[in-house]
């Protein structure tokens, strides 16, 4: 469960003022979702690969998250060849998926906390939104360590995990061990972060004079996103 959120290669990707990528990743995942187009869906997967390769970001860093979307297309498509039942419409919803899981890993790994909810409050999204939505990213790795240690100490104590889709009663009973320290542990690990947000006195006033400027490259990148949302429409 090793996971890295945000990785600064200082690469033309992480150079982009964040509301652009805010804006791309939002008309990205609703063209995706409007299309049927089998060529428009493979001609985005290869951009976000261009993508990938300028933010710089080292192959190690990026191969928890390549693993995983591996798996759930292997998944996939050994059910579309079992069922053999509209084999096109599973190649195009799988297609999908793996565009909008990719997207929004790569805006993660090249968008600072910060930068996020700086952009949010600037896009008049409510502060307490965005400060939720900043924390749940800042804190998603520790949240699977500490899940990682649970499991750990569950089995120094003999507790065996069974997951069985056959016999679920059983499956939820082994895991019930593991599911209540969590829930607790995140419970106090959010009690303890507002009281120290609150002892600071924190506000969205820490965020009022930050600035995010539009230059050339970002006017580039929204025009670059007009092209495609136009070829979306009309191909």
């Amino acid at each position: 469960m090793k996971i890295q959120l945000y990785i600064n290669s200082q690469s033309l990707i992480h150079r982009i003022n964040p509301i652009v990528k805010i804006i791309w990743l939002i008309m990205l995942s609703v063209l995706v979702l409007l299309t049927n187009n089998l060529f428009l869906l493979i001609s985005t997967v290869i951009l976000l690969l261009l993508f990938l390769f300028l933010s710089k970001i080292p192959f190690r860093h990026i191969l928890f998250y390549l693993t995983y979307i591996f798996f759930f297309i292997l998944f996939a498509s050994i059910l579309i060849i079992i069922t053999k039942d509209e084999i096109i419409t599973g190649i195009l919803f799988l297609l999908k998926i793996m565009i909008l899981l990719f997207s929004a890993v790569l805006f993660a790994l090249t968008t600072s906390n910060k930068e996020i909810i700086v952009s949010l409050i600037k896009l008049k999204i409510p502060y307490a939104f965005a400060y939720s939505l900043s924390i749940a990213f800042l804190f998603l790795p520790l949240i699977l360590k500490e899940i990682k240690e649970v499991i750990i100490a569950q089995k120094i104590r003999g507790h065996r995990i069974i997951f069985n889709i056959f016999k679920p009663k059983k499956t939820v009973y082994s895991l019930e061990p593991i599911v209540i320290p969590i829930i607790l542990l995140l419970l106090n690990r959010s009690f303890t972060l507002s009281l120290s947000a609150e002892a600071r006195g924190f506000s969205p006033n820490v965020y009022k004079n930050e600035t995010i400027l539009f230059k050339p490259k970002d006017i580039c990148a929204l025009f670059l996103l007009i092209i495609i949302t136009f070829l979306y429409f009309f191909i």
